[in-house]
């Protein structure tokens, strides 16, 4: 719940400064996810509520399987309202190769490589482990971030 509440208010702060509503895409990687990861169901229900009150743009999850993909498209319907199942895209393999949505948000060089992109400034060949980010309340450099 704390990390929607740091989304909005950072949303908020990056809205104000560059004067239009600033939005955010989400990725997310499932690889490793499977049948025994539906026991987390209720928690990706209160994540898919949260997502909805905030002002998402799109959501990714990569390194899906192509059965979990199915199954999604199947059930999708049954779980998700429309506003949901248009913003959710799911991609298999090299996202960049299956999404020209995808490849035109994200640069290669900006995302792990654990998911298709090239960034490796992290410690023990994690992208972000280590790696010092602005805090929220220093809007100058969480603007210069932004910029960045």
């Amino acid at each position: 719940l704390y990390r929607w509440e740091a989304l909005t208010m950072l949303l908020d702060q990056l809205s104000r400064r560059a004067r239009k509503v600033v939005r955010f895409r989400s990725v997310i990687d499932a690889k490793g996810v499977s049948l025994a990861h539906r026991k987390l169901r209720p928690y990706f229900k209160e994540l898919a509520k949260h997502t909805n009150s905030v002002v998402a743009a799109a959501v990714y999850i990569l390194n899906t399987s192509s059965v979990a993909s199915s199954l999604y498209k199947a059930f999708g319907k049954l779980f998700q309202n429309e506003r949901q199942r248009s913003l959710t895209t799911i991609l298999c393999g090299d996202p960049f190769a299956a999404s020209a949505d995808f490849a035109a948000r994200f640069e290669r060089s900006a995302l792990p490589s654990d998911i298709g992109g090239e960034l490796t400034t992290g410690t023990d060949g994690h992208c972000c482990l280590g790696v010092e980010q602005p805090a929220l309340c220093d809007e100058d450099a969480v603007w210069a971030k932004y910029l960045s």
